[in-house]
């Protein structure tokens, strides 16, 4: 992989953890090595990404990561929930709750075009543990005397639980919250629909900013080195064949495709560089027609730009660069370990993954035709996305281990072919 489009286009077939903004992507003059990763919200765990329960259940029990006690609002099952939860920086508001029907735990939720998340509520669980699935994916886990779970972001409108070495009387249910349509603290656009958040998963925001109302331009200013940053950009329109336009100190620039649609939480998607000393530089972001056609001007656009400071303690993995933290599924993750192949070796990597005392998240980079991760408890198993970068690597995440459980990972090339991964082990911070 030699260039900055063969990587986009290898994350949009392959990358279910990051996200795909649909853009196909120039090369950029600005440095020889670049690497570009777009992280977006899948349906089922929104990522996009990607966010950071900050504020969590006002309940007895432990939720787990970081949380604030809210005031407590309904019941479920007689457990009070919170009326509000925060994620990401996000507010949320309970919108539902509901109650599994002993006979047939299964439930099904109305359609929204808010971001959703839920918790788990359950009871009288003893020694045992409530699974809570959602369209077919365990998406969080109740144990003993836990009583609710952290709020996960999700998309489904089809609920399940199945209990596990439960006695008489265990019960579940759920609270569903809604986002609130307010933001995160950062800088948001006129209308008050997106922001560049203040931090995200420890990056903080050197400078950033969104164009004007009747302008389809912004630069912004910072002073660091190309290698200590990533770039971050945003633009919806209602007008056809717009193409946004990047460009670092006059060289570039980064291209794809106008959304048309709008997206809360922008920064989450990013590209970075190599190289440079610290020093001074501009970024400008603007329209063309199409990807190669003049600069343009449209009343219906607005493009934003930003700058982020990468946490120091960032890794290379295959050469690829990997953070110590990351958003996913409603909560900032931290790694853990690393399981690479046997030295020397292309065979498959194996280990075990026992999540006793808590969640675990996989993650992985891999070199090759094809290569994914797959993972087997006694409660759960899934799959990852299989990646292909046949020359550079790239990464992924592949779903959360839920607690209580012990998992049979394997790293592995689908077709059989040689190939290099490493697996990445997340816990909760």
């Amino acid at each position: 992989m030699n260039t900055l489009h063969d990587l986009r286009s290898t994350l949009d077939r392959h990358a279910d953890g990051l996200d795909d903004t649909e853009r196909y992507v120039r090369p950029v003059a600005v440095h020889a090595r670049i690497r570009a990763v777009r992280r977006r919200r899948a349906g089922a765990v929104a990522a996009v990404a990607a966010v950071a329960v900050v504020a969590a259940v006002a309940t007895v029990g432990s939720l787990g990561g970081s949380q604030q006690v809210e005031p407590a609002g309904p019941t479920v099952i007689g457990i009070d929930v919170p009326q509000e939860v925060t994620i990401s920086g996000f507010p949320y508001a309970v919108s539902d709750t509901e109650v599994f029907p002993s006979a047939r735990p299964r439930l099904t939720l109305d359609e929204t075009d808010s971001e959703r998340a839920v918790s788990l509520v359950a009871s009288d669980l003893g020694d045992g543990s409530a699974t809570l699935w959602a369209d077919g994916e365990a998406i969080a886990r109740a144990r003993g005397d836990q009583q609710v779970t952290a709020p996960v972001p999700t998309g489904a409108t089809t609920l399940q639980v199945r209990f596990d070495g439960i006695g008489d009387g265990a019960q579940a249910g759920i609270a569903v919250y809604d986002a609130t349509g307010e933001l995160a603290d950062g800088v948001s656009n006129a209308d008050g629909t997106a922001v560049f958040r203040d931090d995200v998963a420890g990056d903080e925001l050197l400078a950033s900013g969104f164009s004007e109302p009747r302008s389809s331009e912004v630069s912004v200013d910072f002073t660091a080195a190309f290698s200590d940053v990533r770039f971050s950009e945003y633009c919806t329109t209602d007008e056809r064949g717009l193409w946004i336009n990047v460009e670092i100190d006059d060289q570039g620039p980064i291209s794809g495709p106008c959304r048309d649609d709008d997206y809360r939480d922008p920064g989450t998607s990013s590209s970075s560089f190599e190289g440079d000393r610290v020093r001074g530089h501009v970024v400008r972001a603007y329209l063309t027609r199409g990807a190669d056609g003049p600069e343009v001007t449209s009343d219906s656009a607005v493009v934003g730009v930003a700058v982020y400071r990468q946490s120091p303690r960032a890794q290379l993995v295959l050469g690829m660069r990997v953070e110590q933290q990351v958003e996913y599924a409603g909560r900032t993750w931290v790694l853990d370990r690393l399981e690479d192949q046997p030295a020397g070796s292309r065979d498959a990597v194996r280990t075990t993954v026992d999540t006793a005392d808590g969640d675990r998240l996989l993650g992985l980079v891999g070199r090759g035709a094809s290569v994914g991760a797959r993972w087997s408890g006694r409660l759960a198993d899934g799959t990852s996305s299989f990646l292909g970068a046949t020359t550079g690597a790239a990464s992924s995440i592949g779903g959360v281990l839920l607690a209580g459980d012990r998992y049979d990972v394997t790293l592995d090339s689908e077709d059989g072919s040689d190939f290099q991964g490493v697996l990445l082990v997340y816990r909760p911070l």
